[in-house]
């Protein structure tokens, strides 16, 4: 979240200064980046939870 603070105040900033377009830039690639792998972490969760719950399904069933 404090990625995102960050990216908020550069937003408003983006027009002052000539450097200020660069920064907002680059925060918002960090944002970007930070939020692809939270999501691919999210996922192996998931996956790895579908997983568990197949095979203790498969193990009742049979």
């Amino acid at each position: 979240m404090d990625l995102c603070d960050r990216r908020r105040e550069l937003r408003h900033e983006k027009y002052t200064r000539l450097d200020s377009r660069t920064e907002t830039q680059k925060a918002n690639r960090e944002v970007r980046n930070k939020m692809k792998e939270a999501k691919g972490e999210w996922i192996k969760e998931q996956r790895i939870n579908t997983d568990k719950e197949f095979t203790i399904c498969s193990s009742r069933n049979v």
